[in-house]
């Protein structure tokens, strides 16, 4: 004959329990087996037949309480990355933005030079007819330069002695001038001549203070020797009242190589 028998772990008093069992049970028998499932203790003992006969189930005991969370295990390795998608399809343009502000200006290139010179203070020449040196319309040439000039200039002379104009310019130059308007005979006026570097032409005098305007325009291309290009001037005819050239004449000139 087999006994079984459940006890609860949880009974203080579970060893004094089954010792009171195992009294209560037909004599002679063995404890067979004694072990724990969960919160019960099962209990079997074999009475001296020997025969083996199961003893209902126990209650299944209360589950017990959650074990705290084991840690982290580590991080896995990184995946293969995966294959590029498609484009997106082109966004739309954006607004054009505002002007910037106007940078600062350049410096200003080279290029040619420019000179200028005025009439201060008149000059005379009386009863004569060689020419002289304006004292103050002139300009500096070098060797190989090529200048376009330009003589404004408000001169009196009497109706004898007139007055007549040159251009001169350094040894080996050469060049061309004229007067505009230019006055022929019989006090009118025609097309403008031309005078080579050197050569010279008239202006009719209209008299004790009175003042006229002549302007002389004309190209010069100097050779190798550097010098002066500058106005000359004289009577036309030797006479006393004299040819003045006054303030306010001057002569412009510019670099063209």
């Amino acid at each position: 004959m087999v006994y079984v028998k459940s006890f609860n772990t949880g009974d203080k008093y579970i060893d004094a329990n089954v010792a009171s069992w195992l009294n209560s049970l037909p004599q002679p028998f063995e404890v067979d087996v004694r072990y724990a499932l969960g919160s019960t203790v099962m209990v079997i003992a074999r009475g001296s037949s020997g025969e083996f006969v199961a003893g209902p189930a126990g209650p299944q005991g209360v589950v017990g309480p959650q074990g705290v969370a084991g840690v982290v295990g580590p991080q896995g390795v990184v995946g293969p990355q995966g294959v590029v998608g498609p484009q997106g399809i082109v966004g739309s343009v954006g607004p054009v933005g505002p002007v910037g502000p106007v940078g600062i200006a350049g410096p200003q290139g080279p290029g040619f030079p420019q000179v200028f010179a005025e009439k201060l203070l008149p000059q005379s020449v009386v009863s004569s007819i060689v020419l002289v040196n304006d004292t103050d319309l002139f300009f500096a040439v070098g060797v190989g330069q090529k200048w376009s000039f330009e003589f404004y200039l408000v001169f009196e002379a009497g109706t004898t002695g007139d007055i007549k104009f040159s251009v001169t310019g350094p040894a080996g130059a050469v060049g061309v001038w004229s007067i505009h308007p230019q006055q022929v005979a019989g006090g009118g006026f025609d097309q403008s001549n031309i005078f080579p570097l050197g050569g010279s032409d008239l202006m009719a005098g209209a008299g004790v203070g009175v003042k006229n305007a002549a302007l002389i325009r004309g190209y010069l291309i100097n050779g190798g020797v550097p010098g002066l290009a500058r106005l000359q001037w004289a009577q036309n005819t030797s006479n006393a009242t004299p040819s003045i050239i006054h303030p306010m004449s001057l002569v412009i000139a510019s670099r063209v190589n």
